[in-house]
């Protein structure tokens, strides 16, 4: 059974790619039939909540139907979003946000209609790990575990004040995730030109800054003036703009290596991805590179390195015939 489950969890992630590349390849058809499975599958999920005839049935159908129309909303919006940004010829970079964004939204409205039910599965997880602290604690440092309890104390209180902006960054990862697997298909499927660009070159609107600008005012009231009760957008706002800064960053040292080293196989530019994605340590290193290169163009100073080094190359061999 649980093998049964991955399977369908996996088919149920990759409709946005089958959606996308059908309706880019004009097999309008194919993502129809997508969209029509995966509304049968959700409609089956409510017609079996709907014999249930316990106190709560109502409760649960209502979440239940909920839930469903804001699933099928992440797993088809996505695909439809993506074929509509290669009609319009639109950039990777520029829909990878404009996905990110969508998936934002979707994600936060599911948080915002269920805000006591999400309030609740948040507690229950800091409890879990809180318990998990107080068993490990008899074997270890009483000291490290109160740190870490403080820590969960801290994420408690202030969980509103960053839960929503943490959506942005599963948002961004899956976008990424998404629009990539869709133009390696696109080009492997008769080379069909998928999105210009590729992740590496994935860069936020210099505009943004402004607003980087602004959440940082805000952040300084918070902290100065408590009592006007800004924390709740100061804060989410700050994490939406981190973590937009940060993949801006990790697009940097890919696009690093790709220049200076074009011989990196993509395997190993995924393993990269992968370890800095979960070292959250190296977090606050690349939001500061990818807030920066807004005026320092990193990506240019890359390519001015990658000529420097083919011209000094170029002049070691000499003319030709010289038998240099």
């Amino acid at each position: 059974m649980a093998v049964f489950g991955a399977c369908g969890a996996l088919l149920l992630g990759l409709s946005p790619i089958v959606i996308a590349v059908a309706l880019i390849r004009g097999r309008g058809w194919v993502a129809l039939l997508v969209l029509l499975l995966l509304a049968a599958f959700f409609g089956v999920g409510l017609y079996a909540a709907s014999q249930d005839d316990n106190p709560t049935a109502d409760l649960q159908r209502r979440a239940l139907l909920l839930y469903s129309v804001l699933t099928y909303a992440l797993l088809s919006a996505p695909g439809l979003a993506a074929a509509t940004a290669h009609a319009r010829k639109w950039s990777y970079s520029k829909t990878a946000y404009a996905v990110a964004g969508l998936l934002f939204v979707i994600l936060t409205l599911s948080v915002v209609l269920e805000w006591e039910l999400w309030k609740t599965q948040v507690d229950g997880t800091i409890e879990e790990f809180r318990l998990m602290i107080h068993a490990r604690s008899a074997e270890g440092d009483e000291s490290v575990a109160n740190q870490q309890l403080e820590g969960l104390a801290w994420l408690s209180q202030n969980k509103a004040a960053f839960g929503l902006g943490l959506n942005s960054l599963f948002a961004l990862a899956v976008s990424c995730i998404y629009i990539t697997i869709t133009n390696y298909v696109l080009r492997l499927w008769r080379g069909e030109a998928g999105f210009a660009g590729s992740f590496k070159d994935m860069r936020p609107t210099e505009w943004l800054v402004w607003g980087a600008i602004v959440t940082a005012l805000l952040c300084f009231a918070d902290h100065r003036w408590p009592e006007l009760g800004i924390r709740f957008v100061a804060w989410n706002a700050a994490v939406v703009l981190t973590a937009v800064y940060w993949f801006n960053g990790l697009s940097i040292a890919m696009y690093g290596i790709r220049t200076l080293q074009p011989t990196v196989t993509t395997l190993l530019l995924v393993f990269v991805f992968v370890v800095v994605l979960v070292n959250m340590g190296v977090l606050p290193v690349l939001a500061l590179a990818g807030l920066f290169d807004t005026w320092g163009d990193y990506r240019g100073k890359f390519d001015a390195m990658l000529a420097a080094r083919n011209a000094r190359e170029d002049g070691q061999q000499g003319p030709p015939g010289t038998g240099i």
